[in-house]
């Protein structure tokens, strides 16, 4: 994968709250606008900024649908909680597992160009999430913003992603299939010891 040349950096997204940045960027990544990868690629980001700048306010919106529920129905605090907590580790998992699993199968992936890549690509499946707010319709919802997605990862994933020719399917199949048996592993936890 190649480095990418500070001098061509168009710009560094912010590491904090901007409504216009976030109504632009989601928007965008959600129609899957062709320059948008690109445009993520060449911007400079660090783990602050693209969870202070960005995903954190994407999360915060189906855990506030979540908390106005825990407000009126069954659902429990401790719920929104893990809700919140998971969707929050989900993105470290996934981009830990990407590097792990790429520097074994002798391809190349760096932590924050894999965090960039999942980050914007789950906006879906955490977005549809505000969808609980009907019980009915959620877990289809939910189904289809997750498969959209996957969709949108594996057409952004060749920008940020440098994978040795002939391991693609080992490396998606070892990333997605471990960074859910680890988040499993981490609701577990959280269900039966916290």
């Amino acid at each position: 994968m190649e480095t990418v040349d500070m001098e061509n950096v168009e710009a560094k997204m912010p590491d904090s709250f901007n409504l216009e940045f976030l109504k632009e960027r989601t928007a965008a990544v959600l129609r899957n606008d062709p320059k948008i990868w690109e445009k993520i690629r060449l911007e400079y980001a660090d783990v602050k900024s693209l969870y202070m700048g960005y995903f954190l306010y994407v999360v915060l919106v189906p855990t506030a649908v979540l908390f106005l529920m825990a407000l009126i129905s069954s659902v429990t605090l401790y719920h929104v909680f893990l809700s919140f907590v998971s969707m929050l580790l989900t993105p470290f998992v996934f981009a830990f597992v990407m590097e792990q699993v790429a520097s074994r199968l002798e391809s190349q992936v760096d932590r924050v160009n894999a965090l960039k890549l999942v980050v914007y690509t789950l906006t879906p499946a955490v977005l549809a999430k505000v969808f609980a707010i009907i019980p009915q319709i959620e877990p289809i919802i939910t189904l289809l913003g997750s498969i959209y997605s996957i969709y949108l990862m594996f057409k952004a994933a060749p920008l940020f992603v440098t994978i040795k020719e002939g391991k693609g399917l080992q490396f998606w199949g070892f990333s997605i299939g471990l960074s859910i048996v680890v988040m499993m592993l981490v609701v577990t936890f959280f269900t039966f010891f916290v």
